[in-house]
């Protein structure tokens, strides 16, 4: 108990460390001390995940938590690794994003989170219903757009960003008037031409 205890802390550490990424670095030690904590905690669950295999041998990809674990450790000595090659150091940002997921560890030791995210889980395939049903509008409300106001003049948001001009830009315009981007200044600009 001990043992998962301390694997939280350091996932929770862990968490905490890749937070305090930023650009322009505040001292000339910053990059270094977050690349020194990376090693650290990539060392931490490597070592963890050597425990468990060693411990519970084949029942070890038995559990699902004990497989997307390994993924992360190998994601990290990767990144760590491929860091190292100048020309590769890129692919270790991409490394990070699988990372970032081991917090996710976290859900099964907390019983309410755990059900509020299998619930989340569950209700993906009707997320893509409603996104199927969401683009279907804007494919269509783009061809009339297009049909509707093609031939209005330009004005200030209703620009060469935000148009009815073609489909493409149609497109784009109804999905950022759709977040609420400036939707009301291009309706004042339609409504102000001819």
């Amino acid at each position: 108990r001990y043992f998962e205890t301390g694997i939280m802390a350091a996932i929770c550490c862990n968490t905490a460390f890749m937070l305090l990424k930023v650009f322009p670095w505040p001292t000339l030690y910053w990059e270094t001390m977050l690349e020194t904590a990376d090693a650290v905690f990539a060392t931490i669950f490597f070592v963890e995940c050597l425990l468990k295999l060693y411990a519970l041998r084949s029942n070890y990809w038995k559990d699902r938590w004990n497989r997307f674990d390994f993924f992360c450790v190998l994601a990290s000595i990767g990144g760590l690794l491929l860091s190292l090659v100048p020309s590769l150091s890129w692919i270790s940002g991409i490394t990070s994003i699988v990372r970032i997921f081991r917090i996710g560890r976290l859900f099964r030791f907390l019983e309410g989170m755990n059900k509020i995210f299998m619930a989340l889980i569950m209700c993906i395939p009707k997320l893509a219903n409603v996104l199927g049903i969401l683009l279907l509008l804007l494919v269509l409300f783009s061809i009339l757009g297009v049909n509707l106001f093609s031939t209005c003049k330009l004005g200030d948001t209703f620009n060469e960003h935000g148009n009815f001009r073609n489909f493409a830009i149609a497109f784009i315009t109804l999905f950022r008037a759709s977040t609420g981007e400036a939707w009301n200044e291009i309706m004042h600009d339609l409504s102000k031409t001819p």
